[in-house]
């Protein structure tokens, strides 16, 4: 009689040196990174609220845009009762903090309502010590509302135009006819700008009656038993993939270092970190990993191929927004409690042609989801998953994920929020290709969406 076979037992992953010095090396980089990212905040505070202009514009382009549909569709006559209820121009002076900003305020204000509300702007900022910069702007101001446009010579409309960007073109644009230029590009690009607004709402409104759908259908699947794991955790595996998660950490910094260090273009230089994939993939194999237990560990499956594990990423994603609804929700009562202003260097490069477009595009939508879900929710999540749940460890690669981002701490829970959810399309398809799919497609949001409102 053949005797029962024994049985099996999971073995438990032994605390050895190299885990606790690859721990030692992950949270001395993190430490690292955060007071780096804190430096850089203190320093772009003393400049002001970086995006404060950049929601000036947004706010100048929406109030010309909406009087140039007006004119357009009820002529002039209504403009101003249209406009009196609109909450734009009030939201423009609570952003307004410095002279500058004030004096943008003032030009969208005598735009909607006239020469005089301008000049009664112009001659409260009169009154500050300015810059040679800002005097002289004020001083052109006052000049188009006193006595035209045409008043002013060339040298003078440049400079204008030179400080003042987009505010400084509808100065230049104020009293003109409607046939002649620069009113008639003006008033185009603002019908434009509110058609794609309309279009951005319309998309949004899609979005999130996509976002109820997949959450009805993830939670039908879910009672139904039809939506199960496919990720298999390694409870052998060895501490390979956290050291290559420190390696990839340590390099990350090193090439950062050298990228500002040198003033490399940050656009055309980060491709190289895709390197960093290959180096923590050698790094596995000399620690004795199979390439089987590699492809496994860092999520480079084919699942049931791209053209199911994508679109199931897109959709796994749109099911799981309000959970980062809510992790917005809590970052936004943060922010406010703290009185921070939260942004991303990504802000200050959106200006550019449009391969500098197509750069940040392939930035976003491309070298970040394929490096980043590699590493955290590939190598980091794996190693943690030998030993632990998927809530503990999706908790852990969440939390390590949002704090060394550049936004700063308040926006832990928005970005931790968003590495919960990919954590989940990781552990439901194994392959790594819904989790890029989900960061990529939330990108490409994002970047639009700042694209057409801050740009």
């Amino acid at each position: 009689m053949t005797p029962p076979p024994p049985p099996l037992i999971t073995p438990r992953p032994q605390h050895s040196g190299s885990t606790l010095l690859a721990w030692l090396i992950i949270a001395a980089c993190v430490a690292l990174v955060v007071i780096r990212n804190d430096r850089a905040a203190q320093l772009a505070e003393k400049d002001g609220d970086p995006i404060a202009p950049l929601q000036l514009k947004c706010y100048g382009r929406m109030v010309v845009g909406i009087k140039s549909a007006i004119k357009l569709k009820w002529g002039m006559a209504p403009l101003k009762q249209n406009l009196k209820e609109d909450k734009l121009i009030d939201s423009m002076d609570k952003l307004a903090t410095s002279a500058d900003d004030k004096l943008k305020v003032a030009i969208i204000a005598g735009e909607i309502n006239g020469a005089d509300q301008a000049m009664a702007r112009l001659e409260g900022l009169a009154k500050a010590d300015n810059s040679p910069e800002l005097t002289q702007d004020i001083a052109t101001l006052r000049a188009i509302y006193q006595n035209g446009v045409g008043s002013l010579d060339p040298p003078a409309r440049a400079s204008l135009a030179k400080h003042q960007g987009y505010f400084g073109q509808v100065a230049l644009a104020y009293g003109v006819a409607d046939d002649r230029e620069p009113r008639q590009s003006l008033e185009q690009a603002g019908v434009r700008f509110i058609a794609l607004v309309a279009l951005a709402g319309l998309g949004i409104l899609l979005l999130l009656l996509a976002s109820f759908v997949c959450f009805i259908l993830a939670i039908v699947f879910i009672a139904s038993g039809k939506i199960r794991r496919a990720y298999v955790p390694d409870p052998a595996a060895s501490s390979a993939y956290l050291e290559a998660f420190a390696l990839y950490l340590v390099v990350f910094i090193a090439f950062g270092f050298v990228v500002r260090q040198f003033n490399l273009d940050i656009l055309h230089w980060e491709w190289l970190a895709l390197l960093i994939i290959p180096l923590a993939m050698y790094w596995t194999a000399r620690r004795g990993a199979t390439a089987a237990q590699r492809q496994n560990a860092f999520g480079w499956i084919w699942g049931r191929g791209p053209h199911i594990e994508i679109p199931l990423g897109i959709a796994g994603y749109l099911a799981c927004l309000p959970i980062e609804f809510l992790g917005v929700v809590i970052s936004a009562r943060l922010a406010k409690m703290a009185d921070a202003h939260p942004t991303h260097p990504i802000l200050r490069m959106l200006d550019g042609d449009i391969w500098h477009v197509l750069a940040i595009y392939g930035l976003a939508c491309g070298l970040a989801p394929v490096l980043e879900e590699t590493m955290f929710r590939g190598a980091l999540f794996h190693h943690l998953r030998r030993r632990w749940g998927w809530f503990i460890s999706a908790l852990v690669v969440a939390f390590i994920f949002a704090i060394i981002h550049p936004q700063g701490w308040t926006l832990v829970p928005a970005l931790g929020s968003f590495a919960l959810v990919v954590a989940a399309l990781r552990e439901w398809r194994g392959s790594i290709l819904a989790p890029m799919a989900a960061h990529a497609f939330s990108n490409f949001v994002v970047v639009s969406m700042a694209m057409l409102f801050l740009r």
